[in-house]
């Protein structure tokens, strides 16, 4: 499987890459790149993301910047082809769903998924009965100054991790921005709060369980990403996202509302 890289100044490309290159039992390899900013050996360089078209049978967007994906991944999913977008998946409810709409009209898949869903602490905070979940809170760090979209490029990590703990529809959505970042709060499955901090805070989740609470600091490890890129292999190759569609764009919802609330404290 010929896969094309759009978007290689994040670490995430480096990590893709080389797992790529420890796991050539995958069938997969990048074999494009469009406009690198780095030299890559033996890839072939185009300018923009439709010039992957008929050169690679995926692709990954591994921008930074969440507000370019959209512009980056929609002329490969009207082309037909499989994409993982990094996250954030988008900025806005509107741009995510015109990317899970445009794949599905061209018979094309989409997905975005954060590698902090399979750290290994989750497990040491998750019940063995998911329905023994009573509340979630989950906190991380993020960056208002980051040029790459302020809080949106690092607030999906905890977004995500809260909604794998407490699956389902996400409502009675709420942000208010605080001294120390920004606190979103909504119901799934039980009530979660998420904690947006500044960026030397560590990433926590605390679990309540009838039987008492679990809790734990979750550092990102030079290696945490292996699970999200075989993961993001199974899926360009044909196999099922591990997020449905319905908490991809939940994920965006929340950011979106964080960003507002920053943006506009009094709304």
């Amino acid at each position: 499987m010929r896969i094309g890289l759009v978007g290689d100044e994040s670490s995430h490309a480096d990590a893709l890459a080389g797992w790529l290159a420890r796991h050539p039992d995958a069938g997969a390899r990048l074999t494009a790149v469009v406009g690198p900013t780095r030299g890559w050996e033996g890839l072939d360089v185009v300018a923009e993301p439709p010039d992957l078209v008929g050169l690679v049978d995926a692709a990954v967007v591994l921008g930074r910047d969440g507000s370019h994906h959209r512009g980056a991944a929609e002329p490969l999913l009207r082309a037909g082809l499989s994409v993982f977008v990094d996250k954030p998946f988008a900025l806005t409810s509107r741009d995510a769903a015109a990317l899970i709409a445009q794949a599905r009209a061209a018979g094309g898949r989409v997905t975005s998924f954060s590698a902090l869903r399979w750290h290994r602490g989750v497990a040491g905070v998750s019940p063995a009965r998911p329905d023994d979940v009573r509340v979630v809170r989950v906190s991380g760090p993020t960056d208002p100054a980051s040029p790459h979209g302020g809080r949106a490029f690092y607030a999906p990590h905890a977004i995500e991790l809260a909604l794998a703990l407490a699956p389902g529809p996400v409502r009675d959505l709420s942000a208010h921005p605080t001294r120390e970042g920004v606190v979103l709060r909504c119901r799934t499955s039980c009530p979660i709060e998420i904690r947006l901090l500044g960026q030397e805070a560590p990433f926590r989740a605390r679990v309540t369980t009838p039987s008492g609470a679990r809790q734990a600091e979750l550092p990102l490890g030079p290696d945490y990403f292996d699970p999200a890129a075989a993961a993001i292999m199974r899926f360009l190759a044909g196999g099922p996202s591990p997020v449905a569609h319905a908490e991809v764009l939940d994920g965006v919802r929340l950011l979106e509302a964080a960003l507002r609330a920053e943006a506009c404290p009094g709304r």
